[in-house]
């Protein structure tokens, strides 16, 4: 009797916390949604184009924190002594550092080209996700951080609280007729900074640091995620890439039209990912 009342309890939980991934996949994915629509309703789709060239480009930077810190951390977390994980969370976020600062190279450089080369809205988005990209790849860690703990509330109310700071921010500005490609993402990098103001107090406590761990998790993480990050480009670089060769060769305003309706083909995401999300640190309880 007593079996089947813990299995039974087991179930629920499970259930819940399925129900907590699916739902915070989902809010991501429609806040993404919704500032796309946002943008391509009252802006046009030539400033939708921008935007989602600016953004395609943190996709690429983000599959480096996805490969080399965000799947190693759900897999080499488990396990680990209290102080052995505070060592492994601090060389974790040093390496999302160092990602920010090669992403910010990344903006500042398309950005000088665009602006070379006339496109000086462009380089503005540019300049302006050089800027915010460590608060959103910071963001993200916490996000993956508390999903290899099974902290499905913490991670929903993380999102919760940027989806209602970045949608707040796009409305106010859209009343004032100041939304734009370059101010949208001003509200996505506004809203991840705010929400890290929050949890940074939270994680600090959590977090060590020691030389020769460092040198031993960034060759730990790099053996294990160069063959996630060759997955992920080549899955990911397909759509990617068209937006730049639509932009080059047709014009932002196609790229615009384009990203619109694939923004309408990924509303089916938040089921993979939400899955994804909760099945990758169990699985890893096992490796």
């Amino acid at each position: 009797m007593m079996i089947a009342q813990l299995r039974q309890l087991g179930s629920q939980q499970q259930a819940i916390r399925t129900l907590l991934a699916l739902g915070d996949q989902f809010l991501v994915s429609g806040t993404r949604f919704a500032s796309t629509w946002m943008l391509a309703r009252y802006c046009g789709a030539d400033q939708l184009g921008r935007y989602a060239l600016g953004f395609s480009v943190f996709i690429l930077i983000d599959l480096l924190h996805q490969a080399f810190v965000s799947a190693p951390f759900n897999v080499f977390s488990q396990g680990l002594s209290e102080q052995q994980l505070k060592q492994y969370t601090g060389s974790s976020i040093v390496l999302v550092l160092l990602i920010s600062v090669f992403g910010a190279i990344a903006f500042i450089a398309i950005g000088v080209h665009s602006s070379i080369t006339g496109d000086e809205v462009l380089a503005r988005v540019m300049y302006v996700l050089a800027i915010f990209v460590i608060f959103s790849l910071m963001r993200e860690y916490a996000r993956r951080y508390c999903f290899a703990h099974q902290h499905y509330k913490s991670v929903l109310t993380i999102d919760g609280m940027c989806s209602v700071l970045q949608l707040g921010a796009m409305y106010e500005l859209l009343e004032r007729n100041l939304l734009d490609s370059v101010s949208a993402h001003v509200c996505v990098g506004f809203a991840s900074g705010l929400v890290l103001l929050l949890w940074m107090p939270i994680i600090s406590r959590k977090i060590g640091f020691d030389r020769m761990n460092l040198r031993h998790s960034f060759q730990q993480n790099w053996e294990f995620g160069r063959w996630v990050f060759v997955t992920q480009v080549s899955n990911q670089m397909s759509w990617n890439v068209m937006q730049w060769i639509i932009a080059i060769y047709l014009s932002k305003e196609a790229t615009g039209l384009y990203a619109g309706y694939l923004s309408i083909v990924f509303l089916s995401n938040p089921f993979v990912l939400g899955v994804a999300n909760m099945l990758y640190p169990m699985l890893s309880l096992n490796y």
